[in-house]
């Protein structure tokens, strides 16, 4: 009921009616707002406006400073945004993650225009404007099991409409290269590289391999003589081939040519 009473308080002009003392001011109204938000702590609605109340937010300050993880969070609503931020941080502070604050990164805005219609109203444009709000969370000093317990729980409990991405950073001891080439020698060395590939070998078939010549390079200079007089007889083939068809050409023209001049002669002596 002072709920209620509250409510109707502050939509009427923030005053509250009563029968000693007439009107109140608008203190009154706020103070029985907050003892009857205090009893119950569920949405209250103030206007056209939801408003949601978060517990205190307890932040546990960083120890080494040490950057495990950052949390990107995009949305085209503030009101959502700023709720799912509030989840991350209450989340966090729960699980004792050190944590920055919710930075607010630049707003993205992205206009477009259009016209109003295809045949009278071709000439008029009308713009419409995207804006994207932008959220950070840097995340210190914990560990990767419990940064990615966090990241799922947020996950679990996103908003709709509310984009995330999380840069997970790792950090690995001076030296960790040479331990892993000293993995990789003790495995040549008991000769377990040569014994897999043997068994991959015979499962696929047992093809033997044969090992590589060593070619010096006195035959490497005389394989490639080889080669280029190989490609030097292939080009000079067409060549030849063209030769010969026109020498045959000719000699074809030359036969049929020959008989003419003797029927002629023939024709001579019979006259």
């Amino acid at each position: 009921m002072a709920s209620k009473r509250a409510l109707c308080a502050l939509r009427a002009g923030n005053s509250v009616a009563s029968p000693s003392r007439g009107l109140a001011t608008s203190s009154i109204a706020r103070d029985e707002l907050a003892r009857a938000q205090a009893s119950d702590p569920s949405p209250v609605e103030t206007g056209d406006k939801l408003r949601l109340e978060f517990p205190p937010l307890n932040r546990v300050p960083p120890t080494h400073g040490v950057h495990v993880a950052t949390l990107h969070l995009r949305a085209h609503y503030p009101f959502a945004l700023d709720i799912q931020t509030r989840i991350a941080m209450h989340a966090a502070s729960s699980l004792k993650i050190p944590t920055s604050g919710a930075a607010a990164l630049p707003t993205k805005s992205e206009l477009t225009t259009v016209i109003r219609g295809p045949f009278i109203h071709k000439k008029s444009q009308e713009n419409f404007v995207r804006k994207t709000h932008k959220r950070a969370i840097k995340v210190f000093d914990a560990d990767r099991d419990v940064v990615d317990l966090w990241l799922r729980y947020i996950r679990k409990n996103a908003m709709g409409g509310v984009a995330m991405k999380a840069y997970v950073h790792e950090y690995a001891e001076f030296g960790f290269a040479g331990q892993e080439t000293a993995n990789l020698e003790y495995l040549l060395a008991g000769g377990k590289v040569a014994a897999a590939a043997d068994e991959i070998v015979k499962a696929f078939g047992g093809i033997e391999f044969e090992e590589p010549k060593l070619v010096t390079e006195g035959e490497a200079e005389a394989a490639e003589d080889v080669k280029a007089e190989a490609v030097e007889e292939a080009e000079a083939a067409p060549v030849e081939e063209v030769k010969a068809e026109a020498a045959s050409e000719e000699a074809v023209k030359e036969e049929k040519t020959e008989p003419e001049p003797a029927k002629a002669e023939a024709k001579d002596t019979q006259a």
